[in-house]
């Protein structure tokens, strides 16, 4: 109401004036992402409460999209924005985009795993293959490496080889030249293992000394030399003694003839 004042009564209509009070101004506003300058949201909303033609950024703070925030501050008009958007900067605060990628064995070709993995922390649009390791299968490791655009990995998958690790056995990235737990050096060729010092080489049997002179041959000659003698050694010592007799006899005929 605009007319205020005493006023008579009568029997007439008193005739007040007033005017039409204004509400809140609709606008129309585009959220554009300040990376890929991508509208990620908008629409039409209400400002200007206090009915100024002004409206201030802190108006339209509740409006802006989940994981981003407002990186445009000051005042606008209302005029200007009631037809014609009004674009508003804002930024990612979790900057992580989600590519799709699929680890392939790099001899079979088969796909050994896969999936949507959170990459490119610092919201770039490039990731790197250290981002993606801790993905790769069990029993694996990467066998390709570099930068990947994660424009490109979105909707087609991003295919990674990878090779088995022998013995299942991951070596440490930052580590790599560090010895494997499980195979010690003792059992590398050419290292003894400390429990077992005497143990033979199974392919290197002992060979006799060919150089020494065999003992059981000495033994034989020594046993053949104690050896009884045989009956022709008996026969031919009887005759012998025969022989012998008889000459005596003859020697003694002899000397009896002289006498």
């Amino acid at each position: 109401m605009t007319e205020v004042g005493d006023f008579q009564v009568s029997e007439s209509p008193l005739q007040l004036s007033v005017v039409k009070k204004e509400k809140e101004s609709v606008v129309k506003i585009q959220f554009v992402d300040s990376i890929t300058n991508e509208v990620v949201a908008g629409g039409d909303y209400f400002v200007d409460k206090d009915r100024d033609g002004i409206f201030n950024h802190s108006e339209v703070e509740q409006w802006v999209p989940e994981e981003y925030r407002l990186v445009e501050f000051g005042d606008f008009q209302v005029s200007e924005c009631k037809e014609t958007p009004l674009q508003l900067t804002v930024e990612k605060v979790n900057k992580s985009s989600i590519v799709k990628i699929q680890f392939v064995d790099a001899e079979t070709n088969e796909v050994m795993g896969g999936g949507d993995y959170f990459v490119d922390g610092d919201g770039d649009g490039i990731f790197t293959h250290r981002e993606v390791v801790e993905y790769v299968p069990e029993g694996y490791e990467l066998a390709e490496f570099g930068d990947f655009q994660v424009a490109e990995c979105k909707d087609t998958p991003l295919q990674l080889s990878v090779v088995k690790i022998k013995n299942d056995v991951k070596p440490d990235p930052e580590n790599p030249d560090k010895p494997n737990p499980e195979k010690p050096d003792s059992e590398k060729p050419g290292n003894p293992d400390p429990e077992k010092p005497n143990n033979p080489d199974p392919e290197k049997p002992n060979k006799p000394d060919t150089q020494k002179p065999n003992k059981s041959n000495k033994n034989n000659t020594n046993a053949d030399k104690k050896t009884p003698k045989t009956g022709d050694d008996l026969q031919a010592a009887g005759a012998f003694s025969v022989l012998g007799a008889g000459a005596l006899a003859a020697i003694a005929a002899l000397l009896k003839k002289r006498k």
